[in-house]
């Protein structure tokens, strides 16, 4: 089964994290996959329902990318802080 053209545009644009502008899926294509089952949208609403799924692709690639930086700076070792109290001395350098 052949996978459908929006979900290779997104892996796609997924691969490619670093450019976040793509060009926009064409009117016509919109059209066709819209109006499949006999319903009849303006061209008009189509490019608002576009550019509104759009959007809402952009949000989700900013909350996806915010977990992800979330998630990695969880799964960072803390540093060790000396405190003054600490007794901890290196042997190799004592004097």
């Amino acid at each position: 089964m052949d996978m459908p053209l929006y979900v290779a545009k997104f892996r796609g644009a997924m691969a490619d994290r670093g450019e976040r502008r793509r060009e926009k899926i064409s009117l016509h294509k919109c059209k066709s996959i819209l109006n499949r089952k006999k319903n009849t949208y303006s061209d008009a609403d189509i490019l608002a329902i576009r550019d509104f799924l759009y959007e809402l692709a952009n949000i989700d690639y900013d909350v996806f990318i915010h977990n992800e930086n979330r998630e990695a700076s969880l799964n960072q070792k803390p540093k060790a802080h000396c405190s003054e109290g600490d007794q901890t001395t290196d042997t190799k350098h004592a004097a």
